[in-house]
């Protein structure tokens, strides 16, 4: 899908424009109330702080990936149609405290930016690739247990395995020590 460099946000922003951008730092995503790093659409007025991932920003009708749900229908919600009753993410297993996918059918829910994972990566300089999966045989490398819900990412020779709420974590622990910039 091509990036908009402008979009205008009726119901979270109506004010301004919001512009493509690169943060240098991480926020707290106005939308889905995660926080993110990189690429996001953020209001270029000084005195406004409203940011968006860009997941939450460009909206789609249902997450471009279902595999793991796949008898789901998806739909975009700007808040919990079930009011006050806590909804868990089905990927990272973390709470969700604004915009997410429900399923119409079962009783899934997702963060739009965890709906957006990519279900495999390589790593850089290597041939090794990750995916994300459903079922784990070793250990998370970041909390050491097989037992956390959600769904994790494990390296195609088994010996890399994070649970996708862990990897947000050391994600963002690593950016405070300084270990990459975005």
């Amino acid at each position: 899908m091509p990036t908009l460099l402008k979009i205008h946000v009726i119901d979270g922003h109506p004010q301004h424009e919001l512009v493509w951008k690169k943060s240098q730092v991480p926020f707290i995503c106005d939308g889905c109330k995660e926080f993110g790093f990189g690429v996001c659409y953020q209001c270029p007025h000084k005195k406004c702080n409203y940011i968006l991932h860009e997941q939450c920003a460009i909206r789609r009708p249902s997450p471009p990936f279902q595999q793991f749900f796949p008898k789901c229908n998806f739909q975009f919600h700007k808040e919990n149609p079930l009011g006050s009753t806590t909804r868990v993410c089905d990927i990272c297993a973390l709470d969700i405290q604004g915009f997410l996918y429900q399923c119409t059918r079962e009783d899934h829910d997702l963060h739009p930016h965890c709906a957006s994972l990519p279900p495999v990566f390589s790593l850089p300089d290597s041939n090794t690739e990750i995916y994300l999966r459903k079922e784990i045989k070793s250990r998370c490398l970041k909390c050491q247990s097989k037992k956390r819900s959600g769904l994790s990412y494990v390296s195609s020779d088994g010996k890399l395995c994070y649970h996708v709420a862990c990897l947000k974590e050391a994600c963002l622990e690593n950016w405070k020590k300084g270990l990459f910039s975005t």
